[in-house]
């Protein structure tokens, strides 16, 4: 192993250092809360999707508490969502929000198999690492305006490798719970 110098390792320590105040500079809990709002939304989307089937009775929907844990945001209460459809129950999981290439992700589980709704920028057609960057302004400085164009949805993610997003609405969401089931 090639030797390092001093002022390699100088440089190591101050990016760590430099990562390390950045990281402290965002609102954990604002992330936490935002996500959590998100996947409201998704389920308030899902419900949708199915009143029909839910007035008629064919379809019941349920939800369970569950706790996430993840770096930074911690150990947090969020809900699964249960789709009953017969004897059949379709499991909405969340997975988390600190992902790599989207801002969240719920797993869809059925019977038959296993797919995922991901939280992406609207305009993503496929997977590309979604990078985030963080100013820190020395104190008493004005901040600097930024303008954040990126407006976030639920789509649903194809198998990896070649991860592809798919517009998330009634139709698409029911060929997925029929996937997921074998139907």
């Amino acid at each position: 192993m090639p030797g390092v110098t001093t002022k390699e390792f100088d440089e190591f320590v101050k990016r760590e250092k430099s990562s390390a105040t950045a990281q402290s500079q965002i609102d954990w809990d604002k992330e936490r809360s935002e996500w959590i709002a998100y996947l409201e939304s998704l389920y308030k989307k899902v419900e949708s999707f199915l009143r029909k089937y839910k007035d008629d009775g064919s379809i019941r929907t349920e939800y369970k508490e569950a706790e996430l844990y993840e770096e930074n945001l911690g150990t947090y209460p969020v809900r699964e969502m249960l789709i009953h459809i017969g004897r059949r129950v379709i499991k909405l999981t969340p997975v988390g929000t600190l992902l790599i290439g989207s801002k969240g992700r719920v797993d869809v589980e059925g019977p038959s198999g296993k797919a995922a709704l991901a939280l992406v920028d609207k305009n993503a057609v496929a997977l590309r690492p979604v990078i985030r960057a963080s100013i820190v302004v020395p104190q008493g400085k004005r901040e600097p305006e930024v303008e954040n164009s990126r407006k976030w949805v639920w789509k649903i993610a194809t198998p990896p490798p070649a991860v592809k997003y798919i517009e998330l609405n009634a139709e698409s969401f029911y060929e997925l719970i029929m996937e997921v089931s074998n139907a």
